[in-house]
């Protein structure tokens, strides 16, 4: 079991490890909208990174509406599009959440999340209506790709946690489900750890109190 007391931080990811996703569930949702040729519109949103310049902070949302209600046959409401694009967020996991919760009394813990605003508001509401009040509020500080117009894998976002938050790399475990992230903070002397799923309290142990 890894020697809890060898780091003072500890930064989350957030899709896969506190929040269940389904990127799927998305697809088979904009696949109902009358798109003129579904197969190669919603591809352009793939091969052409759309997604990946959201999260970037290089396209705002009503930049991507506006490039995709040119796709559609027929007018579709912003909300359901909306509506669509958050079908990939699924739930909380509790136990993962009083995980960081409980670590956080005696460490200081982070949140590195590659997201979006759009995704972002349905998330925090969910979060506020299952555990009282903000996801910001579970971390000392919560950092965001979209707002740092930098994405994970990318050497500089995990430098800029780490100087902003004034944290030592080595003293620091970074905990992710994407294995090239992981790898990405361990060439930078961060601890890091691959999360497959089987829950924080499996992978860590129990949280220093």
């Amino acid at each position: 079991m890894l020697d809890l007391n060898t780091y003072d931080a500890f930064i989350f990811d957030l899709g896969g490890v506190l929040l269940r996703i389904d990127p799927a569930n998305a697809t088979r949702a904009f696949a109902g909208l009358p798109f003129h040729d579904f197969a190669r519109d919603y591809a352009r949103v793939i091969i052409e990174g759309w997604y990946s310049q959201l999260e970037a902070g290089r396209l705002t949302e009503d930049e991507l509406w506006r490039r995709m209600l040119p796709m559609l046959s027929e007018p579709v409401p912003v909300a359901e599009l909306e509506q669509a694009w958050n079908q990939m967020l699924l739930d909380f996991v509790p136990e993962n959440v009083e995980w960081v919760r409980a670590a956080g009394r005696s460490r200081r813990v982070f949140l590195l999340s590659n997201s979006n605003a759009i995704h972002f508001r349905r998330y925090d509401a969910d979060f506020r209506r299952q555990f009282g009040h903000s996801l910001p509020e579970l971390f000392h500080k919560a950092y965001f790709s979209h707002e740092l117009e930098m994405l994970k894998p990318e050497a500089r976002i995990y430098e800029h946690v780490l100087r902003d938050a004034g944290l030592e790399a080595g003293r620091t475990l970074f905990i992710d489900d994407s294995l090239p992230n992981v790898e990405a903070a361990r060439a930078l002397g961060i601890g890091a750890i691959h999360y497959k799923g089987e829950g924080l309290r499996e992978l860590l142990g129990p949280p220093l109190g």
